[in-house]
């Protein structure tokens, strides 16, 4: 799994942060392994690739 931070990706892709939990939750629904890091509340892990994390981050923004 690759380990990401919500915010790096949300500046990079000029997006509002949702909440790690929330995006968590989200791919985990897609069908990837994901988890919340436990050495910084705002990082997460997950099998899934960058397109399909950005994805989803963005459709987390439009409330799909």
């Amino acid at each position: 799994p690759t380990y990401y931070t919500v915010d790096s990706l949300c500046r990079r892709i000029g997006v509002v942060t949702p909440s790690p939990k929330s995006l968590v939750d989200y791919l985990r629904g897609m069908g990837y392994r994901s988890t919340l890091t436990h050495f910084d509340g705002r990082a997460f892990k997950t099998e899934a690739p960058i397109d399909v994390v950005e994805d989803s981050i963005l459709s987390l923004r439009m409330g799909r």
